[in-house]
């Protein structure tokens, strides 16, 4: 079988010839050597590089002899919505590349159009489970038994005055939940599920708090029978307020202030130690920060910086006569009550208002763009959702989006030509970009962060890791405007950029590019605690951009994390990742993932514009 293309350069045709051997690729040079082919010759695939023809006559031209040909179109610069529609209602292209054109990427989608091995989607369960694989077949069997079940007690719930007969039904059912739910090895849901058993029993006598306790009960056995990999949140220690973190070495005073705060409709986070601030800052995300400094002086300046203050949402307490010099916070000089600290929170929050940040998110589900936006406007998130890719340009320039998110599967344009061709753009070049997407291969997860993802999730969302992940990217964003003054010129001791990487030739390249940026460049040449000590000594010698080789510094990556490094600078680590050890990358806080395969001239302008900023 053949595969025709249509002014296709070397490199992309080669790739497709070494990969796709059971077909013959045929080259020619225009649309008009083309239609002469294709009189006599079929093909299931042409793949059409714009030239410098009018590429809807090209095309057309060829209508007559294709009819059942499907087209990829790689285009070499930019086209609006209304061409691109015309590609695809006229004339047969079922996909469109941007420049540049990945070769990978077409064998891909080639590979797709032409029925053969394309990547598979793996089910969550069958990818990693919690269930014992004995149970497997016996959990599938009953899986549709069990989520009746649930449905019964959401039924109950959702009734403001259940008869007898539904309250009998729905303790029956989340009985028996608890022991089905035990028995596959879902703990907690089992337990969650004794608990809904408690309140339906009782439901007559419920108050509006243990209603919704049971309606979010109810809501997270739904979630577990959905995936039953999911590691469901702790509903006990949940706040209205959400969480506030609070650091002091005075135990009596930190417990205190803790009980008031709990009063107050906040979560209390409690720490004595300054890198036990930062881990929990950095795996917690909390709403609300609270640091007792007293006399700590620089190094409570280097915390306040290090916990990314903004002037909202953290107040720093401090010994008279306090510190002018903390202006990414509100201050309370001691002595303070726990109201007044507490009044300043709110103090502080309002009055920083910041303006929305602005979200693009692309997704041809409406069900995952409503599900977006519902988990993210109470974050002062303007989510923009977008169904058609092909108008994704228009978009993208008319929101001027904080942050891009991506669906991996878009119909004719898919998320990675559109995450490729963003970093091509020098305006477009900076904009975080997180996937989100049902397939959880190797293979695929590596293509998109190749392409310059910034982040990765997994479908089904899950809202507490989306949120999560959100807001780690938008606050690296934010940070990258110190809120602590910093010298008008440039510090000697201070580097833009920091390096560890085993390759040779990949280090020349990149400090040959960075110097003629101008940036100051430095070698690292050991791991371990010299390095701990070097990325963590005084605030203006740190660098402002980390590269570390994965495998040559894997002892110190987690330890960075309880640092505080990873919220002054940018930590990146390359290598050659699984999927769990990607998400530990951003479970610690480091800003990104960088594959193996990526050239040098994409690593470095990736991390110069970062240095940059």
């Amino acid at each position: 079988m053949n595969i025709l293309t249509i002014a296709l350069p070397i490199r992309q045709r080669a790739r497709l010839i070494g990969r796709l051997k059971e077909y013959t690729v045929v080259p020619v040079g225009s649309g008009k050597e083309a239609v002469e082919w294709l009189k006599s010759n079929q093909a299931p695939l042409i793949v059409y590089f714009e030239t410098n023809e009018d590429p809807l006559v090209d095309l057309a031209s060829m209508l007559p002899y294709n009819s059942k040909s499907r087209v990829l179109f790689c285009a070499k610069e930019g086209h609006g919505a209304d061409f691109q529609k015309q590609l695809v209602s006229r004339l047969r292209v079922t996909a469109i590349f941007h420049h540049p054109v990945d070769p990978d990427e077409l064998v891909r989608r080639a590979s797709i159009e032409l029925d053969t091995k394309v990547p598979t989607l793996e089910t969550r369960i069958e990818a990693s489970s919690a269930i014992p694989k004995a149970l497997l077949p016996v959990w599938l069997k009953h899986q549709e038994t069990n989520r009746e079940r649930v449905e019964t007690l959401m039924t109950v719930c959702q009734e403001e005055t259940p008869s007898e007969e539904w309250i009998d039904a729905g303790r029956r059912a989340a009985h028996q939940l608890a022991g089905s739910l035990g028995t596959f090895g879902l703990a907690t849901a089992s337990l969650l599920a004794r608990d809904a058993e408690r309140l339906v029993t009782q439901f007559a006598q419920l108050t509006d708090d243990q209603r919704l306790r049971l309606e979010k009960v109810v809501h997270a056995l739904e979630l577990q029978l959905a995936d039953p990999q999911l590691k469901l949140p702790d509903l006990e220690n949940e706040a209205p307020k959400g969480s506030m973190l609070i650091f002091s070495i005075d135990p009596e005073w930190s417990a205190q202030f803790a009980e008031a705060a709990k009063e107050a409709g906040y979560q209390p986070l409690l720490t004595d130690d300054p890198a036990g601030a930062r881990r929990v800052f950095g795996l917690e995300h909390p709403d609300k920060v609270v640091l007792d400094l007293g006399d700590m002086g620089q190094d409570g300046m280097v915390l306040v910086h290090d916990l990314g203050g903004q002037g909202q949402g953290l107040v720093a307490l401090l010994d008279p006569p306090g510190n002018a010099g903390l202006i990414a916070c509100k201050t309370v000089t001691r002595p303070a009550s726990h109201a007044q600290v507490l009044a300043a929170l709110e103090q502080a929050e309002e009055g920083e208002k910041l303006p929305p940040r602005r979200i693009l998110a692309v997704d041809d589900d409406p069900i995952v763009l409503e599900t977006l936006t519902a988990l993210l406007q109470a974050l002062n998130i303007e989510v923009h959702c977008l169904q058609d890719p092909l108008t994704f340009w228009e978009q993208l320039a008319a929101v001027e989006p904080e942050l891009v998110m991506l669906d991996v599967d878009l119909p004719y344009v898919g998320g990675v030509e559109l995450c490729r061709a963003m970093r091509s753009e020098p305006k477009y070049f900076d904009i975080p970009v997180i996937f989100l997407s049902a397939y959880n291969d190797t293979e695929t997860v590596h293509r998109v962060f190749t392409a310059g993802a910034d982040d990765y999730v997994f479908k089904p969302i899950i809202g507490p890791e989306l949120i999560t992940r959100t807001r780690n990217r938008l606050r690296r964003a934010r940070l990258a405007q110190p809120s602590l003054a910093e010298p008008s010129t440039h510090n000697g001791n201070r580097p833009d950029v920091s390096v560890f990487v085993q390759d040779e030739e990949l280090s020349r390249d990149l400090f040959k590019q960075w110097s003629a940026q101008g940036l100051v460049v430095e070698k690292l040449t050991q791991s371990g605690t010299p390095l701990i000590e070097r990325l963590t000594g005084p605030v203006d010698t740190r660098p402002k951009v980390v590269l570390l080789d994965v495998l040559a510094t894997n002892d110190v990556l987690q330890a960075l994390e309880g640092l505080g490094v990873n919220n002054y600078c940018e930590v990146w680590v390359r290598g050659d990742l699984t999927e769990e050890e990607i998400a530990w990358v951003y479970e610690w806080g480091l800003a990104g993932y960088l594959p193996m395969s990526l050239p040098a001239d994409i690593i470095g302008r990736r991390l110069a514009r970062a240095a940059s900023n």
